[in-house]
């Protein structure tokens, strides 16, 4: 018999793994975890091309509203690894002060972030060798065809590191903090957060 209704199909949602899920909220997995995650696809999480992006992301819609819920509860004031990945507004936290210089700033290399902060840091090899000064384990010279002794970047300063705002600071700044998770913020969630340097 015709009818004028439409019939409608539903998108088959991704079968979301647990090793994915805590990818998503930690960025990375605990030494329980890790032996249920495929190596291969696991690295692929870890390093990510446009493709694999896409498919991170569609998992992340698939369980985004089951994480934040609880994540928020219990973590007010800071935001899961996949929030930071697709809902950010920016997806680095504001620099405030510190010595230290973020390889993608004068390297070809990708962003690379964590819950806001970078991930990848000139070391104090890295930045002696592209100034033409780096040394061997016996003092000798390491040749660099392109040092230059004007390269701009440095390694972060032990004694004056890197400082960004919290994520508490974030959020407010963006005014993404909800009132119940503001009644539950002391002042210590709103104070920087400091880059451990480089060792080498």
């Amino acid at each position: 018999m015709p009818t004028n209704r439409t019939r409608r199909t539903r998108g088959r949602r991704p079968d979301v793994q647990s090793w994915q899920t805590e990818f998503l909220m930690h960025g990375a997995l605990s030494p329980e975890t890790e032996p249920d995650a495929n190596p291969f696809e696991l690295l692929n999480w870890q390093n990510p091309d446009r493709h694999q992006l896409r498919e991170i992301k569609r998992v992340w819609r698939a369980c985004e509203s089951a994480i934040m819920v609880p994540w928020i509860r219990q973590h007010p004031g800071t935001r899961p690894h996949g929030w930071w990945l697709f809902n950010a507004p920016e997806p680095c936290r504001l620099r405030l002060d510190g010595v230290g210089t973020p390889a993608h700033e004068v390297l070809c290399i990708k962003q690379v972030y964590l819950l806001g902060l970078p991930t990848v840091w000139l070391t104090p090899f890295l930045a002696a060798y592209y100034k033409g000064t780096a040394c061997d384990i016996h003092g000798q010279p390491v040749p660099c065809t392109v040092a230059d002794p004007q390269f701009p970047g440095v390694a972060p300063d032990p004694a004056d590191p890197p400082r960004y705002e919290s994520q508490a600071s974030f959020l407010d700044r963006h005014g993404l903090l909800t009132a119940a998770e503001r009644k539950r913020l002391s002042a210590a969630d709103f104070e920087p957060e400091t880059i451990q340097p480089p060792e080498r």
